[in-house]
């Protein structure tokens, strides 16, 4: 166990530390502040789930305590966990923003900043992962902005997308690794779930269940009907078979009680013949 002790302690410093989502190809101990003014909301801690009203609109980040307008930095956003239906998931581009400045440590954008690049970037797209998906992980990395940065040749298509489905396959250390960004000196991540069309489709299974039901309900009762008809023939067949048997024995009775008062009358009709 004491061995066993110790090997779980730097794996747990390491999950402590990281500042990335796990399993993120980029991963950085450093952490980057991030606020959803908007929303007045913060991701914190590292790894937090927000619900998806509180991402609407874009993140403001924060810079090192010493950034000023001489410093340049790239922020990215990038969801790993996008299912495209045929392989393993992929990364989709959420945010791509150049020409960050600092300025009371917040970072805004300044197109005519010393390093200013011309690169457009990627504006920022509100996470929406899929109903029943399961939470996204959304990582954000700052890189410092090199002197001439362009974007890679083979990333051209993201800069700016034509659309969601240019986002993706992203590949955040492939870019990096392209233009030369070296390693980023801050990240922090967040998590996503989207409940809507899990509770649509559970409603709608709920729905479905219940017309099973009613329909089951409907069918048995049609069934049911059928042994009731049957019971009440036969009720009636009986009642009439007890009727005509009571019928028949009355008749027999009063057969029985004629012949009995003309033996009776006959008797006395013989009688007094006999005495005169």
């Amino acid at each position: 166990m004491k061995y066993l002790s110790v090997l779980a302690v730097p794996t747990l410093a390491a999950l402590v530390s990281a500042q990335s989502a796990p399993n993120f190809p980029v991963q950085v101990d450093a952490n980057l502040r991030v606020d959803f003014l908007s929303s007045s909301t913060s991701v914190a801690p590292a790894g937090v789930l927000l619900p998806r009203d509180d991402v609407l609109d874009g993140p403001t980040v924060y810079g090192p305590a010493n950034a000023t307008e001489e410093a340049t930095y790239i922020l990215f956003v990038v969801d790993e966990d996008v299912n495209t239906g045929n392989g393993p998931r992929v990364q989709l581009l959420h945010y791509f923003q150049p020409n960050l400045v600092g300025i009371n440590h917040e970072l805004s954008i300044q197109p005519g900043a010393r390093n200013a690049t011309t690169a457009v970037g990627a504006e920022y797209l509100t996470p929406s992962p899929p109903g029943g998906d399961g939470p996204h992980r959304y990582t954000l990395l700052l890189y410092p902005q090199p002197e001439g940065f362009t974007v890679p040749q083979a990333y051209i298509s993201f800069s700016p997308p034509a659309d969601t489905n240019a986002r993706y396959p992203f590949n955040m250390s492939g870019f990096a690794a392209a233009a030369g960004l070296g390693q980023p000196i801050a990240a922090n991540w967040f998590r996503v779930v989207n409940d809507t069309s899990s509770t649509s489709t559970a409603s709608s299974s709920t729905s479905s269940a219940t017309e099973s039901a009613a329909t089951t309900s409907v069918e048995t009762g049609t069934v049911a009907s059928t042994p009731t008809s049957t019971g009440a023939s036969t009720s009636a067949s009986a009642s009439a078979s007890t009727a005509a048997n009571s019928a028949a024995g009355l008749d027999e009775v009063r057969a029985g009680a004629r012949e009995l008062t003309m033996g009776l009358a006959m008797g006395i009709t013989g009688a007094w013949l006999w005495m005169l």
